[in-house]
This record gives structure tokens, sequence and C-alpha cells, in this order.
């Protein structure tokens, strides 16, 4: 699972997933700083950004911590 291993990186962007339009990767990327999906809880304990990259929509995360509120 992404989230969990994300949380072993602190800090650190990885890709969380593809998908077939930006709209879509920032639509999840939101559900993912609004902790939406229970592995990504609290919310603000993620931050998350999509991006396109060689034509194709991709999705990046890290953890920041529990602490956070500003989700």
């Amino acid at each position: 699972m992404a989230a969990a291993a994300l949380k072993q990186r602190p800090g650190q962007w990885g890709i969380v997933g593809t998908y077939k339009s930006i709209g879509s990767a920032s639509g999840a990327g939101l559900r993912i700083k609004q902790g939406i999906a229970a592995a990504y809880r609290p919310a603000g304990a993620f931050e998350a950004v999509a991006r396109t990259v060689h034509g194709e929509a991709r999705l990046y995360a890290r953890f920041v911590g529990e602490g956070r509120c500003d989700a």
C-alpha cells in the first residue's frame, strides 16, 4: 500500500499512481490530503500533488506527520 510505504519515508515524495487525466489525479490527491481514505488519515498527514510527466498524469504524495491540521 502506498500510504504505508510513504510513512516509512517521511518527507520523501513517491508516486502513488498514474491516471487517465490530470483532473483524475488531482481529485485523488485532494482525497489523500483530506484523509478520505482510511490509509491517509488523519487529514493533513499527507501532501499530494498531480503532475503531467511525458504525457502521463501522475500523482505524487508524501507523509508529513500526523500532527498537521492544515489540510
